[in-house]
């Protein structure tokens, strides 16, 4: 999912649009650097996300002096919503708004438990702590879209390796706590702890209100059993996803 964008026509275009990169946060590291101490976390939090902000803004204006012969499935024949001539750069792709820069998160499941010694799951002060963190973000996103005129986002995000890889680097360097590093891996952007003992429709109540101020793109999930001779319980689910404004 891309954040709604218009083009000169005010038309909205999603079509050929597509994301520069993501930099991810280590939201978790966030909280044990702050010992508890909210006023400290929330000064790291947005130092961090500024960091993550330039990083996509660097990988931004290096893309775009790529030129269009460079990929021309991309960029000549179509596939971008565009065909460009082959000594253009590709910048018009994703100038204005029309291209993502995002700003991926990790780990708000952990921070909760190591702020607040709650999570979504079963806190609705854990949950509301959720919502803080991602219009954080937001204020971010916000700030850097109106510095460079560019389309910063949110992006709850595709951190399939970094699961593993940010929790091996703090468990090597703070050692085990207690439900943050000791589980071997992260939980990903604002999504409910995968262990939480809850039903498909508790869990999509609670993600249902994160995924709206994941701007950027999110994905939601539920485990379930075996389904497949059940498909009126498969349906319910998805319909319930839908009418809870779930996207993806």
């Amino acid at each position: 999912m891309l954040a709604p964008w218009k083009n000169e026509k005010g038309e909205t275009e999603y079509l050929g649009r597509g994301n520069v990169g993501v930099c991810t946060t280590n939201i978790p590291r966030i909280a044990i650097e702050s010992k508890g101490d909210l006023e400290k976390f929330w000064a790291l939090f947005e130092e961090r996300f500024n960091l993550a902000a330039e990083v996509v803004h660097w990988r931004y204006k290096r893309l775009i002096t790529l030129k269009a012969k460079e990929a021309p499935f991309t960029y000549i024949d179509g596939v971008c919503g565009m065909s460009l001539d082959p000594e253009d750069t590709v910048e018009k792709v994703y100038a204005n708004g029309r291209g993502s820069l995002s700003l991926g998160t990790i780990g708000m499941h952990e921070a909760c438990v190591h702020m607040l010694g709650e999570e979504s799951a079963y806190s609705e002060e854990a949950v509301k702590f959720t919502e803080q963190m991602l219009l954080r973000v937001n204020d971010v996103c916000e700030q850097w879209s109106k510095k460079t005129g560019l389309g910063f986002s949110q992006y709850g995000a595709p951190s399939e390796a970094l699961t593993d890889r940010f929790s091996t680097l703090d468990r090597a360097e703070f050692g085990d706590i207690k439900g943050v590093t000791d589980k071997g891996f992260y939980v990903n952007s604002f999504h409910v702890n995968t262990e939480a003992q809850i039903t498909p429709f508790e869990k999509i109540d609670i993600e249902s209100r994160f995924q709206k101020l994941s701007k950027g793109g999110h994905v939601g999930f539920v485990e379930v059993n075996n389904l497949s001779g059940n498909l009126e319980a498969y349906e319910a689910i998805v319909r319930y996803a839908h009418d809870k404004g779930c996207m993806y």
